[in-house]
């Protein structure tokens, strides 16, 4: 069965017996929080399978126990029903009275299908505290990545300094590719540890020729016999 989960914030624990109960699809209380920027947060989300219906909810109580602590964060239709893979979502800013050290959870609500063709919603949380923008250090892992869609990261798939992204800047996935599920993962996780690879030959290649081109050259050294006139007799 298709489950959606938070690869950034980091989800709240889950109890798959349990993930389609409100409104965070755990009996688990809050426990740890992220550091969350005031201005250009984004989310990513790890979809295991096809779902629909996803939207995206706030709540600013210590606590939230029931789907009515929550706000619409993110409506549904402007995430994208989605396959396999990775997304990322700029969330739009918290109103004015929102201030560093405020403390919110993200609910994500989805559904998908069981295997009798029966529509579920599911639930998934995650614990944030928001910081000055200023006082933000941490690169959230965004990057999209879906069956049929390999999207490097560009400035559309992340926040950056000075724009004000909206939740329509969501990038929609490409055409398939007649890939299996699991394999466009596989292919970009190859592909990040090739290049890894012919970065690190290449970097040992250029200090092998740097330690190479310090060593000073050495003529040999032979055992030679003279005669009394300046001939060679012999040479080892």
């Amino acid at each position: 069965m298709a489950h959606i989960g938070y690869l950034w914030p980091p989800v709240r624990g889950r109890d798959a017996a349990r993930r389609n109960i409100a409104p965070c699809g755990s009996d688990a209380s809050v426990l740890n929080r992220t550091n969350f920027p005031l201005s250009h947060g984004v989310l990513a989300l790890l979809i295991q399978g096809n779902s629909s219906n996803t939207q995206v909810s706030i709540s600013y109580k210590e606590n939230p126990t029931s789907n009515d602590d929550f706000t619409m964060l993110i409506e549904l239709g402007q995430i994208k029903d989605v396959d396999q893979g990775y997304r990322c979502y700029p969330i739009p800013d918290p109103p004015r009275e929102i201030k560093d050290g405020t403390v919110a959870s993200l609910q994500a609500k989805y559904q998908t299908q069981s295997g009798r063709d029966e529509t579920k919603t599911f639930y998934a949380c995650a614990d944030i505290r928001y910081i000055s923008t200023s006082k933000f250090d941490t690169q959230a892992p965004c990057f999209n990545v879906t069956v049929g869609d390999f999207i490097t990261p560009n400035r559309s798939s992340t926040a950056q300094p000075g724009s004000h992204p909206t939740v329509k800047s969501d990038i929609a996935g490409g055409s398939g590719t007649g890939l299996t599920r699991g394999e466009v993962a596989g292919i970009a996780i190859g592909v990040l540890v090739g290049v890894i690879l012919i970065v690190l030959s290449y970097i040992g290649y250029l200090r092998y020729q740097q330690r190479r081109g310090n060593q000073p050259h050495k003529l040999p050294v032979r055992n030679t016999n003279w005669d009394g006139v300046g001939n060679i007799v012999s040479a080892n």
